[in-house]
């Protein structure tokens, strides 16, 4: 028996994966994604080459320092897929050359020596100013990159930062959330004092809770062999397990109150 009839606009990877979690906490629903398009996947989508070749041309990593990502390939049965990059470092074009990142905490610093040639001079000294600059608590939500700024300066936002966030989250730093992008640091800065101060604290945390046999920095990101398009086929085939109505070329033009609830 049906108790409810639930139709979700969009089967990117947020559809997707809100079916899936719908489908757990009421298995006796119907579930109906719609996908306006010819496939699923949204943003995350790949490239067919020769000799079978697939590569992503979408997103090709997730952030492994959040869960919920690393959860979903565990729960999918994928983790004997999951890989992690390289230790090759990141680098950005900076002043007609490619110069390695300095060290950072999702890009907010914590080695100031280490911004020595990457910034200006008067960039450089201003970033110096940040340990002994008052900071109350803060009281709610920021954009990050403009709470980096007021810590460190502009430079720091816009050379170490804004390559770092633009880069994964395909945004502009001082519209991302400081909560939603960095909710350790975040909680840090809730406190007040230093921003400097708390982003090695909360990489040294970071460092503490991994395997205490190798004392590695847990990896940044995380990927999957064949690349992060395979999440959505693993998704589309648990979904269809799980009976869940996949729709392509559906687009929802309206949606109509009802007595019941709405209709589409």
């Amino acid at each position: 028996m049906v108790d409810a009839t639930t139709v979700i606009i969009g089967g990117g990877i947020t559809g997707l994966s809100a079916a899936r979690e719908l489908s757990c906490l009421a298995p006796h629903d119907k579930i109906i994604v719609c996908e306006g398009s010819p496939r699923f996947g949204g943003k995350i989508t790949r490239l067919d080459l020769a000799d079978g070749l697939r590569v992503d041309v979408g997103a090709e990593s997730m952030l492994a320092r959040r869960p919920e990502g690393l959860e979903l390939i565990s729960e999918l049965g994928l983790d004997d897929q999951r890989v992690h990059p390289t230790a090759a470092r990141a680098q950005s074009f900076l002043d007609g050359a490619v110069r390695p990142l300095p060290p950072s905490n999702m890009g907010v610093p914590v080695d100031l020596d280490g911004l020595d040639g990457y910034l200006s001079p008067a960039g450089l000294a201003r970033a110096r100013t940040e340990i002994d600059l008052p900071a109350e608590p803060l009281t709610g939500d920021i954009g990050i990159g403009d709470y980096v700024a007021a810590r460190f300066g502009d430079e720091v936002t816009d050379r170490l930062l804004e390559p770092m966030l633009g880069g994964v989250y395909a945004g502009q730093s001082r519209r991302l959330s400081f909560e939603a992008v960095h909710p350790a640091l975040y909680a840090a800065a809730r406190s007040g004092g230093s921003l400097l101060r708390a982003a090695r604290e909360v990489a040294a945390a970071a460092r503490r809770s991994n395997d205490a046999a190798t004392g590695d920095a847990p990896p940044v990101f995380a990927g999957l062999r064949g690349g992060i398009n395979t999440l959505i086929t693993a998704l589309e085939a648990d979904l269809e397990r799980r009976r869940v109505e996949l729709r392509i070329g559906t687009p929802v033009r309206t949606i109509t109150r009802t007595a019941r609830g709405a209709s589409s």
